[in-house]
């Protein structure tokens, strides 16, 4: 626990921490609402809401990640791989799509238990390739214990988010709710992974061309979250407008 506060104290800026948070907790937010609408839809109208909060959230689960990156500054960092980089979003996208069909397509605590174990292992998936697409001057040595931890704790809060998205309503306070379980599984995990990470200096490196430099990445994260919000606003907004018509044409028939 100490070498995981020493980790988020020190070695990270606590203006980018606080932004990465933001973000995980804005898209945590669409998430759910988007997955809320998801449960009480049926047929090929439930399929898209679930495609839009899967990738609302991917998106959101991965640009928090990078931000927290460019928060962590060991002075080491030459830049990051572009083929794992992508590799990572199409994972967060992937396996966050499917953990969240599963909570809403299967009944039951199976629904939110299973769904959240595979949130969870998305989460960690996306993380560690992140990791892996970062190039260092030097290597990174892991401590198994606190990955394993990272795993459990981030699964654990996202089957608690799971779980109250299954059992809540549409009012704000129950949101928020299952809204927080998430953002904090997210943010467990990437904190104690890194808290696992130790960067012991090598010789120095420079930037291949199929590289991505630290603040050329700020940029595509930026771009990233643009869609993101993009693609929340125009589901609540096409929600809103099925919601009028809906109430408008049981009137008329009334």
């Amino acid at each position: 626990m100490f070498k995981i506060l020493t980790c988020l104290a020190v070695e990270h800026d606590p203006r980018l921490v606080v932004l990465a948070a933001l973000i995980c907790f804005l898209s945590s937010f669409g998430a759910v609402t988007l997955l809320q609408h998801a449960r009480a839809a049926t047929g090929r109208p439930r399929a898209v809401w679930v495609a839009a909060a899967g990738i609302a959230s991917g998106f959101g689960i991965w640009a928090t990640h990078f931000i927290a990156m460019l928060a962590y500054d060991p002075g080491l960092v030459v830049g990051y791989q572009v083929d794992l980089t992508t590799l990572s979003l199409a994972v967060a996208i992937v396996l966050t799509t499917s953990a969240l069909g599963i909570a809403t397509y299967v009944a039951g605590r199976g629904g939110w238990l299973f769904g959240g174990l595979v949130l969870g292992a998305g989460v960690a998936s996306m993380h560690f390739l992140g990791m892996t697409a970062l190039e260092v001057n030097g290597s990174i040595r892991w401590d198994a214990t606190l990955v394993i931890v990272s795993i459990l704790a981030g699964s654990l809060f996202d089957a608690a988010a799971l779980f109250a998205v299954a059992h809540a309503n549409q009012r704000l306070r129950a949101k928020l709710l299952a809204t927080a379980a998430m953002t904090l599984g997210i943010v467990a995990l990437h904190f104690t992974a890194m808290g696992a990470v130790t960067i012991e200096a090598g010789p120095a490196a420079e930037a291949s061309r199929g590289m991505i430099q630290p603040h050329l990445l700020a940029f595509v994260i930026a771009g990233t979250v643009f869609f993101l919000l993009s693609i929340v606003l125009i589901a609540a907004g096409f929600a809103r407008q099925a919601e009028i018509l809906a109430a408008i044409s049981e009137k008329e028939f009334s």
